[in-house]
């Protein structure tokens, strides 16, 4: 029986290497934003900060405390744990003029913008070489990947760092392949790296560096990566990078540099063979759960037709399979890394994901017949069966949900996911009608039909985050800001009275401080302590309970993300009685 095409002239996939004639805005595009608007913004504030996000929020209020934008510090100290370049924090900024607070919201805009930028990135990225289809659904994977998801609603540089490399990378592929246009290729592409450079370190030039050099060799032009016009480009990186590091050196000498940029993967002095065999061969199945559901597109590759006809799109699937690769090498062989270190070359397994999909597509709409046990046949059940597991998955979570919440009502227990009532039903009504839609589309395997199938497939996992996984992490969450709020209610420490700390106090303290009296906690010397307890009552926080001076204890806050972690990290806050009252 022959198979008729479903799709119209202006959806099929455009020359390689030539724009396709298209609506300025497609409709595609407008519901890739309207999802990531739905998954990313509805819940921003939640779960509450925690971990490294008030580390970087507490670098932005010491911009804001001490006029230097260059230099960032905790309490003085540039020589903190975890110390980054400062341009996530410089994006705060202008949040913070808007909202005058330093609350989640303003502190996480950034990597929610991010996400749209990124996602916007890959969707014009792929309309130069593939389909609707084909973009829409690499766009959509990125957003909706898990490991991006999670990163996506925080406070941490992943994902600005993330837009910035994805520019480059593709800015330059765009300018050199497609526009044959080698100095703006060099030019942005490096522009962009220098960015990525000021959020993160030095990943994103070794990145770009490698990428673009085995890319070359690749197509046969090794040559071309030692033109004059990719020398203008190291000058332009040079120039946005040392207008920072110039400035910083002079600030914090040698020291300083060299702490800024150095990386937190390394090889700890406890790694023994058979952890690192472990990490060798456990690394390759975390990171392709961290990129579900769309990982499993990836295995579209292993049908011949699919490869074959991937010919027509040779120099995008190149490109970004040789980006992610080589990203991939960098972190696999470094004991003791996640999956997370890759985030930034997602955009690449995202395209490789849109192109198995869109070459799928082409070779299921070749015009003849369709023979069954054919590769062709073979490969439509492979859309369909994803399809399917997608609608199963929904209605399955859809009951799970349900059902632990109900017997966790009953019981009045705790359990893991477990929401409340009307939240778990609302759920399940939304996550049936999802894989309903689905199946709808059983059986079809036209490009408007399967698109449908994918947004809701994108959808479906977008609500599984934002409400059974982030109420998870809100239940079980260390709710250290409000133990901070109620030693100021309850009176513990009089209302108008600030603290002080005598070493680096723990980052979230002086957070939650910020937020209430919008002034950091000073870090002050034992002389300055013994001065102001001649007149007053000394409030102090620390990070142990051993003190030089005697104090009356007054609490003690864990500082760990959840309740059920274990760990000795705590915040210590203590009274030191005034002489006057002794």
């Amino acid at each position: 029986m022959r198979r008729k095409v479903n799709e119209t002239k202006e959806q099929s996939p455009p020359a390689q290497g030539v724009p396709a004639k298209r609506r300025s805005v497609e409709l595609e595009y407008l519901l890739l934003l309207l999802l990531i608007a739905l998954i990313y913004t509805t819940r921003i504030a939640s779960p509450p900060v925690r971990g490294e996000e008030s580390r970087r929020a507490t670098v932005t209020m010491y911009f804001l405390e001490s006029g230097n934008y260059i230099v960032p510090q905790q309490q003085g100290n540039a020589l903190y744990m975890s110390a980054r370049p400062p341009f996530q924090n410089w994006l705060m900024l202008p949040f913070y003029a808007i909202f005058r607070s330093m609350d989640a919201v303003t502190i996480r805009l950034p990597s929610i913008l991010a996400v749209f930028a990124t996602s916007s990135l890959i969707y014009f990225y792929g309309r130069l070489w593939m389909s609707r289809l084909g973009a829409f659904t690499a766009a959509m994977a990125f957003a909706t990947m898990l490991q991006v998801m999670e990163l996506g609603r925080t406070a941490e540089t992943d994902l600005v760092f993330t837009v910035f490399v994805t520019a480059g990378l593709f800015g330059w592929h765009y300018f050199y392949e497609t526009r044959k246009m080698p100095a703006p290729a060099w030019l942005l592409g490096y522009a962009a790296i220098a960015l990525a450079t000021l959020t993160k370190g030095p990943q994103a030039p070794v990145y770009f560096f490698g990428t673009t050099f085995l890319y070359l060799c690749w197509t046969r032009r090794v040559w071309a990566f030692f033109d004059k016009r990719h020398g203008l480009g190291l000058c332009i990186y040079a120039l946005i990078v040392a207008a920072w590091l110039v400035p910083y050196y002079s600030m914090t000498g040698r020291e300083g540099v060299v702490h800024v940029f150095t990386g937190d993967v390394g090889i700890g002095g406890d790694e023994t063979a058979a952890r690192i065999a472990t990490h060798l061969v456990s690394f390759p199945f975390m990171l392709f759960g961290c990129l579900l559901p769309w990982s499993t597109l990836f295995l579209l590759y292993f049908r011949k037709s699919v490869r074959e006809s991937c010919s027509r799109l040779s120099q995008p699937l190149a490109f970004a399979a040789i980006a992610f690769c080589f990203a991939f090498l960098t972190v696999w062989l470094m004991p003791g890394s996640k999956p997370r270190f890759l985030l930034s070359v997602f955009p690449c397994a995202a395209i490789c994901a849109g192109i198995a999909l869109d070459c799928a597509f082409a070779v299921i709409e070749q015009e003849g017949i369709e023979r069954e046990g054919s590769d062709e046949a073979a490969v439509r059940n492979d859309l369909l069966r994803f399809a399917g597991i997608m609608e199963w998955l929904a209605f399955l979570a859809a009951v799970l949900i349900v059902g632990i919440s109900l017997y966790a009502s009953l019981r009045n227990t705790e359990i893991r996911l477990a929401m409340t009532l009307p939240r778990a039903v609302l759920f399940g009504i939304v996550s049936i009608v999802l894989g309903l839609l689905i199946m709808r589309n059983r059986g079809k395997v036209s490009r408007k039909a399967y698109a449908t199938s994918l947004f809701c497939a994108a959808a479906f996992f977008g609500l599984l985050y934002d409400l059974p996984f982030v109420d998870d992490m809100n239940h079980w969450s260390e709710r250290t800001d409000i133990a901070f709020q109620e030693l100021y209610e309850k009176q513990l420490i009089p209302g108008h009275r600030t603290l002080v700390s005598l070493d680096e106090c723990p980052h979230l303290i002086n957070y939650l401080h910020f937020l209430r009296f919008h002034v950091t906690i000073p870090k002050v010397t034992l002389a300055e302590i013994q001065a102001m307890q001649k007149t007053n009552d000394v409030y102090f926080v620390s990070g142990s309970e051993k003190f030089p001076l005697p104090y009356t204890l007054i609490a003690k806050m864990p500082l760990r993300r959840y309740r059920y972690n274990n760990g000795d990290k705590m915040a210590v806050f203590g009274k030191i009685p005034s002489e006057k009252n002794q």
